[in-house]
């Protein structure tokens, strides 16, 4: 939180922007909100400044692209995720490395767990599920 420049700011205020036009659209383009998550994802982790996070974080998100599509169909999935992404920059724009950190611990908790718990139907694989155990 303390490394994001004023840049990385906007660019995930603008990446917000987005997901909430997007949730607000019938039918939900859940494609086009599951890129504006990483993007979110991804833009979180270039702002904290740790190149090695950042790689990481690049080679792991494309691995969760269908679980991360189950999981925005659920219902309260798109209330939530938008309540998180809110926390977790909040956090960062007013600095707080600790909340930010909460924040994001919290909604990478609540994610795996509805992943784990997505019937076989909606994962598409049982791998996905063990992936995140």
């Amino acid at each position: 939180a303390t490394h994001a420049g004023q840049e990385a700011l906007d660019e995930l205020g603008v990446v917000m922007q987005q997901i909430k036009e997007v949730i607000q659209l019938q039918p939900l383009d859940v494609d086009q909100l599951a890129v504006l998550d990483t993007q979110f994802h991804l833009g979180i982790s270039r702002a904290a400044g740790n190149s090695l996070v950042n790689e990481l974080i690049n080679y792991v998100i494309p691995a969760f692209q269908v679980s991360n599509k189950a999981v925005l169909y659920i219902g309260d999935s798109l209330e939530q995720l938008l309540a998180d992404h809110t926390a977790v920059l909040t956090a960062i724009k007013n600095r707080d490395s600790k909340a930010a950190e909460r924040a994001m611990r919290e909604h990478i908790l609540r994610v795996k767990n509805e992943v784990q718990n997505l019937p076989e139907s909606l994962s598409g694989t049982d791998d996905v599920k063990k992936s995140v155990s």
